[in-house]
């Protein structure tokens, strides 16, 4: 290859950053809890995906003249969801995720060929589709984002968690006998929510449904366990206590950086399947020896239990909350199941290139052939173009790093039994909330700190504030 297109590939190579590399002016600002800087280096990066003006994007509520369907923008308006719940505006949150959670369903990749279906650059050149985790994660958001703002949907968005989670593992995405989304693990946060919701209603039997489904998810799960048994009772707080539950949004979820693989058998056999079936003849004949790929980037890999307490006159009543998501975990069981069809893919897109490539190549060189010196002088450039066009193309190819970055790393809860009244309740972070008790009913207090260095940000719902 010459030097000039050794030049441009380098260049190709050096400029294309990571999304998570793109998104630093959102994201350290996020992490030092400065919320409102956040909010503004995200409203300027949705103000240059969409075509809107900044200030139109600052209101509290979604803009109505906002078209979120195209590009990045909802995975934007995901991270700008967060963001607003940091500062306590539960409400608006709430409107921002029912758009986000529309779209994601709106790109959902549900078979073979529209998940083989890409630019023939890369897959960041396609409108975002999410990670399947967090078709799941924007429905969990909803009822906790719900249940602070006191909207009245909550429990209608945990049904939709089980639901969600159903429809992905059950969708027809497969290539012969590999199904990826058959291998994943099913999450006990939606039938946990259930849980506490109907719990909180006094339905202790549809409690225990929905107690009893999420411990068959996750057995090792402690506090569902003593859920079980609580409402296998049917026992409510004491007369003139009521029931604080905390649930804690702890770390920075998983993002996703570029890596390289050497595609496997199971990824060749993809491709060529997905080959036929998305060109009609095209069969890959090629094996790349490594194409890019993304790779799971965990910042807060351990995080530990909340410790909250309210202090009493004749006793300290505390708890230590519990994991019930290790978004982690979750984000790295999907991605492990999945990398044969993004490996894949790879292998297919580098496959039409090459194949292009090789036509035009092979056009210039029966060019070459021609008695007339002029054609063959053409010849010779078409033939060299192609040749380093093909090179270059393959160059530029970098995989999807796109990624709610956003997501805590751990949802985690703790249920106290508090008596009736105003209460303070201290947080192992340094920070202490008031909340209006009642005699007999449940309070919800959400707590989210995404730098574990930091003191968190605790709301309470609208209906048990003081």
């Amino acid at each position: 290859m010459c030097a000039c297109a050794l030049s441009l590939v380098a260049l190709l190579s050096a400029c294309s950053a990571t999304h998570s590399e793109e998104m630093l002016s959102v994201y350290d600002p996020y992490d030092q809890h400065d919320f409102i800087g956040a909010e503004a280096a995200i409203n300027e990066r949705l103000a240059d995906e969409s075509g809107m003006d900044e200030d139109e994007l600052a209101v509290r509520g979604l803009p109505l003249a906002l078209d979120a369907s195209s590009g990045d923008v909802y995975l934007l308006l995901l991270e700008k969801a967060m963001i607003r719940l940091a500062q306590k505006d539960a409400k608006s949150a709430v409107e921002i995720l029912r758009e986000c959670r529309d779209q994601l369903d709106d790109h959902f990749q549900e078979d073979l060929s529209n998940f083989m279906v890409a630019a023939l650059s890369d897959d960041r050149a396609l409108d975002y589709a999410g990670a399947d985790y967090e078709h799941i994660l924007v429905r969990v958001m909803l009822c906790l984002c719900d249940l602070i703002a006191g909207n009245g949907d909550a429990y209608a968005y945990a049904l939709q968690v089980g639901e969600r989670q159903e429809e992905i593992i059950d969708s027809p995405l497969s290539a012969g006998d590999y199904q990826p989304r058959k291998r994943y693990s099913r999450v006990a946060i939606g039938a946990w929510l259930q849980g506490m919701i109907l719990e909180a209603d006094n339905d202790y039997s549809g409690a225990q449904l929905a107690y009893e489904r999420a411990l068959s998810y996750d057995p090792g799960l402690e506090p569902l366990q003593l859920a079980v048994e609580r409402v296998k009772a049917s026992e409510g707080p004491a007369p003139g206590f009521g029931v604080v539950n905390v649930i804690y949004l702890g770390g920075r979820g998983p993002t996703y950086v570029e890596a390289v693989a050497e595609p496997t058998s199971t990824a060749l056999k993809i491709a060529g399947i997905a080959a036929t079936l998305v060109t009609g003849t095209l069969s890959p004949a090629v094996q790349p020896a490594e194409v890019p790929v993304p790779a799971l980037d965990v910042a807060d890999r351990f995080v530990r239990g909340l410790d909250v307490s309210v202090p009493g006159d004749e006793a300290k009543i505390a708890v230590t909350t519990h994991t019930v998501l290790d978004v982690n975990l979750v984000a790295e069981q999907q991605l492990e199941a999945m990398m044969p069809m993004i490996e894949g893919r790879a292998v297919l897109r580098r496959v039409i290139k090459a194949s292009a490539g090789a036509v035009g190549e092979s056009a210039g060189y029966q060019m070459m052939g021609s008695k007339d010196g002029g054609t063959r002088a053409a010849g010779a450039g078409v033939a060299i173009l192609s040749i380093v066009g093909s090179a270059l193309w393959a160059a530029a190819e970098r995989a999807d790093t796109r990624s709610w970055g956003t997501l805590p790393s751990q949802f985690q809860a703790g249920r106290l039994e508090v008596p009736e009244g105003i209460q303070t309740l201290t947080l192992g972070d340094g920070t202490s909330v008031q909340v209006r008790v009642r005699n007999g009913y449940h309070s919800y207090v959400l707590v989210v700190r995404p730098n574990l260095g930091k003191p968190g940000v605790a709301m309470v719902d609208a209906n048990s504030q003081p």
